[in-house]
């Protein structure tokens, strides 16, 4: 799947594929779900062995200072180094589905994303890259978020959260030691996720959102209204 973009003259375009452990309807992530960056800029894929270092950092330093993912509940790291293939990659510690009944569910366990620019300009701005990278980025959490929910779903991961921890208590004083069928229940709340609480559900209703930031007054398309971002500069 590609987005691609363009701004006076110059292209953005972001390209992503995602390793899942099997074809079930119900996918958590892995334990530490790894994403990886590649940077491309006129072709030219920007690496730690062959580019500035700094400039990669201070790049990979706006993902790990993101809202968005710990407000999906991962604690964050990122390693930039010379042994890596990518640009960069984050490395996300889930603590929802951390625990031993979501063991046998289908698991998310690598997302790549490429990050290309295409442009006449001899100095490449940061902020210039950030600006449009974020705005395809966001485009991309309203596409995998309505695939795989309890992996990018901010509301919807915290709704599971809540549900699944009384679901539990309450079977277990009342039914004791039965093994509940995980997946199930997680189907039904999957339904609920994707009925009422998705972003592009509740950017109809603005207000929903308030609890995870602020909501800026200049909203000229759904996109910007959103008050989660995945690169904070």
């Amino acid at each position: 799947m590609s987005l691609t973009i363009r701004k006076n003259k110059d292209y953005f375009k972001l390209e992503y594929e995602v390793d899942v452990d099997g074809d079930a309807s119900v996918v958590v992530p892995s334990l530490t779900l790894v994403i990886h960056f590649n940077i491309v800029i006129n072709g030219h894929i920007l690496q730690v062995s062959t580019y500035n270092g700094n400039f990669l950092r201070e790049f990979a330093n706006f993902t790990i200072n993101s809202t968005y993912f710990t407000s999906l509940g991962y604690e964050t790291t990122t390693n930039v180094s010379t042994e890596n293939k990518t640009s960069f990659k984050l490395d996300l510690k889930c603590q929802i589905f951390n625990t031993g009944q979501y063991q046998s569910l289908s698991k998310l366990k690598e997302v790549s994303i490429t990050l290309h620019w295409l442009t006449q300009e001899n100095i490449c701005n940061i902020q210039d890259l950030t600006e449009s990278f974020n705005y395809l980025l966001n485009s991309w959490i309203l596409e995998v978020e309505d695939k795989y929910p309890f992996v990018f779903s901010v509301v919807g991961r915290e709704y599971v959260k809540i549900n699944m921890h009384w679901y539990l208590k309450t079977r277990s004083e009342v039914l004791g030691d039965s093994e509940p069928d995980i997946e199930k229940v997680l189907q039904i709340l999957k339904s609920h996720i994707k009925e009422k609480y998705q972003t592009i559900v509740l950017l109809r209703h603005t207000r929903k959102l308030a609890r995870f930031g602020h909501i800026p007054e200049r909203s000229g398309n759904i996109v910007g209204s959103y008050a989660l971002t995945i690169l904070d500069y």
